[in-house]
């Protein structure tokens, strides 16, 4: 005999709640602005809600109050926040934060009021990092509630302070922060309570999706009885289309690499590194995406270790979209990546789709996405000696590494396939189905 929920779906569309850190294929209709490039998650909608058997919906955090509604064929309902969109609002939540969990429940509500309302076929939480996944913590949801890993808060704790000290980190900030609690004890306290959050979550799951070797260790440990899955994500459009090539003339040869302003980033890497290189009267410009000279971090560094970027051939690019980022990348001989912790970093994957020369600190899941000496080199996160020596081998032995460039990029582009990635997801979506 069919299975019930096999032969439902023959007939009537797979109702997807999707929760979500960000307002996904409905942040330009929300900003009123074309986007020009969205992240991985926008990729995904965009791809799902083409589905002919799938009916999308997707919540998500909103500044203020907004009713449901419907764009480009998929159905959004914000979740209100209060107060994140003044100074005033944003300290109260802080205090909040550290002291209550009242946010935490009014906002929980509403995202099971959403699962009451749209009564899916499958909830697909995107993330831990925010409260979203305790929905699955609940007897009002009967379908089942699968959690897609991107970091891991819990994991992520042990090397927050990796490189970059508390002490360090204190001597840069400033009084008004201490007082607001946006300073480092502040910060660290409410990380550490997501963290315990993000426990919580794990404990009430049965179903996570990640893909790599690291994120599937971890979800183990914070819960040995979850069923895993593995679906990989869906790049920036740009990075699959165009390639990487070869510079002629590599005098001076020129780094990139793409850091947010997280401190376990390894900003500080870069500028240990630099100065190595410089030292050695190697000739060289690192160009960092993402970072410009007026970020705090930057600040925190440079007083920290006495560097200042000039000085030691470094430029802070600041942040980039798409199609600013690539003729860059195409522009430098290599790309290294020197994270503290990563699960599986878009923007190694996009170098990798590129076809770049990669150095990556061997941190995290980045083992699972690039292969060591096939498609680039590994190293020991934090050690900027060996980075400035696998730099100048890179330079030396330029052919083996654009080699390895070549070969990252053909696993890359059949990883980050869409629809490979979408067979990936629906293939999921029908074995949780089918388990009810």
């Amino acid at each position: 005999m069919m299975n019930s929920a096999i032969w439902c779906r023959s007939f009537f569309k797979m109702k997807v709640l999707w929760f979500a850190n960000t307002p996904c294929g409905a942040e330009e209709y929300l900003s009123g602005r074309k986007i020009r490039s969205g992240g991985w998650l926008y990729a995904l909608c965009e791809q799902l809600r083409l589905q002919p058997d799938v009916e999308l919906h997707v919540a998500f955090f909103w500044g203020k109050a907004l009713k449901a509604f419907a764009y480009k064929d998929v159905m959004y309902h914000p979740v209100e926040r209060v107060g994140v969109e003044t100074v005033w609002g944003r300290y109260v939540n802080r205090v909040r934060g550290q002291f209550s969990d009242a946010d935490d429940k009014r906002e929980l509500e509403r995202c099971k009021q959403i699962v009451r309302e749209v009564s899916p076929d499958i909830v697909h939480v995107h993330g831990s990092e925010e409260l979203f996944g305790l929905v699955a913590n609940n007897d009002d949801v009967h379908a089942p509630v699968v959690l897609s890993i991107q970091g891991l808060l819990s994991a992520y704790k042990v090397k927050y302070y990796s490189g970059i000290t508390p002490s360090d980190l204190r001597y840069g900030e400033s009084f008004l922060k201490r007082l607001l609690l946006d300073d480092v004890n502040g910060r660290y306290r409410n990380f550490c309570r997501r963290a315990k959050r993000e426990a919580d979550i794990f404990n009430s799951l049965r179903y996570v999706i990640g893909r790599t070797h690291w994120d599937r260790r971890c979800a183990l440990a914070l819960n040995p009885n979850v069923c895993y899955f593995t679906v990989n994500e869906i790049l920036r459009s740009e990075f699959m289309t165009v390639s990487w090539q070869r510079r002629l003339d590599m005098q001076p040869f020129v780094i990139v690499s793409t850091i947010s302003s997280g401190i376990y980033k390894g900003l500080e890497v870069v500028y240990h590194t630099a100065k190595l290189l410089t030292e050695l009267n190697f000739s060289f410009e690192w160009k960092i995406i993402g970072l410009n000279s007026r970020d705090e971090l930057v600040g925190i560094v440079e007083k920290s270790s006495a560097l200042h970027a000039s000085a030691i051939h470094v430029e802070l690019l600041g942040s980039r979209q798409a199609d600013e980022m690539i003729p860059i990348m195409r522009q430098s001989d290599l790309y290294v990546q020197v994270s503290h912790i990563e699960n599986s970093p878009n923007a190694l994957c996009e170098a990798m789709a590129l076809g770049m020369p990669i150095i990556a600190s061997f941190a995290g899941g980045t083992s699972s996405m690039l292969r060591d000496g096939e498609e680039g080199v590994l190293i020991q996160d934090g050690n900027w000696y060996e980075l400035a020596g696998a730099i100048m081998d890179a330079n030396r032995d330029y052919n083996n590494a654009v080699a390895m460039g070549e070969n990252a990029r053909k696993r890359a582009l059949a990883r980050h396939n869409p629809d490979a990635v979408v067979k990936e997801l629906m293939a999921v979506y029908n074995t949780l189905c089918s388990s009810i």
